[in-house]
């Protein structure tokens, strides 16, 4: 445990200079070459310039407003801080003087700036979620045309600006405000917003499938799943782990396995590193949300007679990441639903992701494609991915426990402990000791490699009698 304090030490200290060095850090956006107003007071004030000078400035350069037109007032009030962990918000009106500008720049908006307090703004540099979240809204939300892509399948709140200074990890949105129902993980869980759900994470995964190989030029500016998160949640495992299945039992009168537990306190905290390794380079990799829980989704009602009751859109897209389509299914559906609804539900949305990942896949790519993407390497992963959504299950337990007087604690604290609970039976439901096991050992070979070796060794020796290639073709989807 001391060796991977030891390794946070370097990413910190680099948080650090640049959090405090000022001397030498200009805070002039990357994407703009505008100074970034990452605050409510920098903001307040460069919005007070003559003649919006800031502010006309950025939104030209960013495309976001014709250069023929200006901003003629605009407000900024506050909106409190964030529910969440990553951010504080405010409110934005703009009035143009061209109402009818060509490129639509909205006019209600929401200001997301940098966290307040040291250990989120730590966390928050750690892993550069401003830097994600900047470049998703910046690049993968529009401009589509100049990569020579189709418009992103799914809704997602439309940009105004955004603005990230690698020099000082300091960043600054504002995005139209959502009109539509937001996802909400205090009211009971609904079946036809899951089924949403999973459609939307399909199609955008064949969107972008093949991560930093595939269609999107900027797609390589993303991180993979190996950064300093390993380390703090392989930490906070090894600390937290035996707690929270003291209050799993307690709340929830729940007990995993004796394997699991076992996995739990010593594989999977000692191995996070492997484990997140895994997903570097996997044949299934996309451009994942990294957070498609509920509450970072919105619905949009279907037109009468659809298919689906309603049209699921994504915001909040901090966590975005390149890795494997399993890491935002297995999060999205373990994190988002009570345990009754999940365990009655799992399989049958789970199905629905696949069969909609394949049927765009083949829409996008061709059948080729669709199917090289095998339903056993998905499962394989599926159940890996478990022990990584616990791991950063640990991180929002911590957080909870510092504020038990906090109104919202019961509900947090079953959010977690149910999440916790989808995880370890889906766990124990796929085996998923055994699959980590193979993936710390280095193991598990995906199907495409089996083949390739099967190949190898057929063309050495004589092929086994009944032995027939074609019969190990992509699975077809089953209940898991």
């Amino acid at each position: 445990m001391v060796l991977q304090y030891v390794k946070l030490l370097p990413p910190i200290l680099d948080v650090f200079r640049k959090m405090y060095c000022t001397c030498t850090n200009s805070n002039i956006g990357d994407l703009t070459e505008e100074v970034i107003p990452y605050n409510y007071g920098r903001l307040d004030k460069a919005l007070k310039q003559k003649d919006n000078k800031w502010i006309n400035a950025v939104l030209v350069k960013m495309g976001t407003m014709s250069p023929s037109n200006k901003v003629k007032e605009v407000t900024l009030t506050p909106f409190g801080p964030s529910t969440g962990f990553y951010s504080e918000l405010g409110l934005l009106k703009v009035v143009y003087e061209d109402e009818n500008d060509p490129l639509k720049p909205p006019t209600d908006c929401i200001v997301k700036f940098l966290p307040v307090g040291l250990e989120k703004r730590l966390v928050l540099d750690l892993v550069e979620l401003p830097k994600a979240e900047v470049l998703c809204y910046f690049y993968l939300c529009r401009d589509h045309e100049k990569y020579g892509m189709s418009p992103l399948p799914l809704p997602t709140p439309r940009i105004l600006y955004a603005d990230y200074c690698q020099q000082t990890n300091n960043a600054m949105m504002i995005m139209e405000k959502i009109n539509h129902t937001l996802g909400d993980q205090k009211l009971p869980a609904d079946l036809d917003q899951a089924k949403a759900l999973m459609v939307c994470l399909g199609r955008l995964h064949a969107h972008y499938w093949g991560g930093k190989k595939g269609k999107h030029p900027k797609a390589k500016l993303l991180n993979d799943p190996a950064n300093p998160i390993c380390l703090i949640v392989g930490l906070k495992m090894k600390l937290l782990i035996k707690k929270m299945l003291k209050f799993l039992k307690k709340e929830n009168d729940y007990e995993p396995s004796d394997v699991i537990v076992n996995a739990l306190s010593s594989l999977i905290p000692t191995n996070i590193q492997a484990i997140f390794n895994y997903c570097i380079d996997h044949p299934l990799n996309t451009i994942c949300h990294g957070d498609p829980r509920t509450d970072n989704v919105y619905f949009i009602d279907n037109p009468e007679g659809s298919a689906l009751k309603y049209e699921a859109g994504l915001f909040d897209w901090a966590q975005a990441l390149i890795a494997p389509c399993f890491y935002d299914v297995s999060w999205a559906i373990s994190q988002s639903y009570d345990r009754e609804f999940c365990t009655e539900h799992h399989d049958s949305l789970v199905g629905l992701y696949w069969e909609t990942l394949q049927e765009s896949l083949t829409a996008n790519f061709g059948a080729e494609a669709a199917a090289k993407a095998h339903y056993e390497d998905f499962l394989v992963g599926y159940a890996v991915c478990e022990a990584m959504c616990i791991s950063k299950c640990t991180l929002a337990f911590e957080s909870i426990m510092k504020d038990k007087k906090s109104k919202d604690y019961p509900h947090k604290l079953k959010l977690v402990m149910d999440g916790l609970e989808n995880c370890l039976r889906a766990m124990e439901k796929l085996h998923a000791v055994e699959s980590i096991t193979k993936v710390v050992n280095g193991e598990s070979p995906t199907t495409e490699q089996v083949r390739r070796d099967r190949k190898r060794s057929i063309s050495i020796k004589a092929m086994p009698a009944g032995f027939n290639p074609a019969s190990s073709s992509s699975a077809k989807v089953v209940p898991v």
